[in-house]
């Protein structure tokens, strides 16, 4: 295959997130199968505006931020780099339903093909907060009408369904996981990374996240406070740290929750954790749950994750009612009392991620669908 593709995409490294770090990781294997990418996302203060990657040239418009200047220019500056490069382009996707959404949209008017992956979906997803943009109900028909979607789980496609998207203008293709960097752990391996981390002895439950409302870590606080026999080891950061930071210590539970902040060694703290919690109230495919899947943690997540019913469903992981701090404190005491069915959640997770989630699958789908909306020879 020879195919050359635009990636527009909000954020990008350093930026860290599930999105940024799924595309980052997924495209030196997109290039090992013949297609050729340039990312275009926003300035970021002291990045360079051009930078070359394995598997990727990123090129980072003049403007940081989120404001509406910011917007402006990044939408105007790729659809100056798409006109340019009309005749070598295959085609544009865009990772979002907002601004870059907007670039796949321009891509069409010179007569590119435009893919959108929808990120997160129901109330907070991407196309909710999008008809709440200045002219978003316009654009979202637009999108439905002209582009072609990637849906990362099958509640994604539905929505987009609902939306009157047809079907066969819509792919799922899930997120995919680094299966050499994420692997379960034997006993000997938690303990020695346990020490080696400084984490706290006795039954530890992990989040891992952008600290952000929608995530809800609340809940999690308050189940914490709930189950006195357990830690919590929050890692990520985000605009909610210091509010969540002063209620885990109005709840009293300072002591047994770390804040761990970015980390690059998410692999090794997965590793060290007895289970996984995501309480989040709106995600696509979330990459932190597979991870942790892949891991083989018995992982624990809301029903309204998008995804997490698939990649939970038959003995691989537990639903938890969104915000029921209840249900959460009883559900994380049944992981911790029972290491017979952590042991099963965990393993039946690892081999649902290895059999049909790597990387390298994500890689090959993605590239067939390529070929196949952009006309190119596979």
């Amino acid at each position: 295959m020879d195919l050359n593709a635009v990636i527009a995409i909000q954020a990008f490294r350093p930026h860290v997130g599930g999105a940024e770090l799924q595309l980052e990781r997924l495209v030196p294997h997109l290039a090992g199968r013949g297609v050729r990418t340039e990312i275009v996302t926003r300035a970021v203060n002291g990045c360079p505006r051009r930078e070359r990657i394995a598997g990727a040239v990123v090129h980072r418009t003049p403007v940081a931020g989120e404001s509406r200047l910011a917007s402006v220019v990044y939408v105007g500056v790729a659809l100056g780099r798409l006109l340019r490069g009309r005749s070598r382009i295959d085609l544009v996707h865009a990772h979002g339903a907002l601004s870059p959404a907007t670039i796949a949209l321009a891509g069409r008017l010179v007569g590119l093909p435009a893919v959108v992956t929808v990120l997160g979906t129901g109330p907070h997803g991407d196309l909710a907060r999008l008809v709440r943009k200045p002219l978003g109900k316009a654009r979202a028909r637009m999108l439905f009408r002209s582009a072609w979607f990637v849906a990362l789980s099958d509640d994604a496609r539905d929505e987009l369904v609902g939306h009157g998207v047809p079907d066969e203008r819509i792919r799922v293709i899930p997120n995919g996981v680094d299966l050499a960097d994420h692997r379960p752990a034997s006993a000997d391996e938690r303990a020695r990374l346990r020490d080696e981390l400084g984490l706290p002895a006795g039954f530890l439950g992990t989040f891992v996240g952008r600290l952000h409302p929608v995530k809800d870590v609340d809940t999690l606080l308050a189940a914490t406070a709930r189950v006195p026999e357990i830690s919590l080891l929050v890692v990520g950061d985000g605009p909610d740290r210091g509010r969540l930071e002063a209620k885990a210590a109005q709840l009293d539970v300072s002591d047994r929750v770390i804040f761990h902040g970015q980390s690059r060694r998410v692999p090794d703290i997965l590793r060290a954790s007895d289970a996984f919690v995501l309480s989040s109230r709106g995600e696509g495919m979330s990459n932190a749950l597979m991870e942790a899947m892949a891991s083989g943690l018995p992982c624990l997540a809301s029903r309204t994750v998008g995804g997490a019913r698939e990649l939970l469903a038959g003995g691989r992981g537990l639903l938890v009612a969104d915000g029921d701090v209840a249900a959460w404190a009883g559900a994380i005491r049944r992981v911790r009392d029972n290491p017979e069915l952590a042991s099963a959640l965990g393993q039946a997770a690892a081999g649902h991620i290895a059999g049909s989630l790597s990387l390298e699958s994500t890689a090959d789908r993605l590239a067939r669908a390529y070929a196949e909306i952009a006309g190119v020879t596979a």
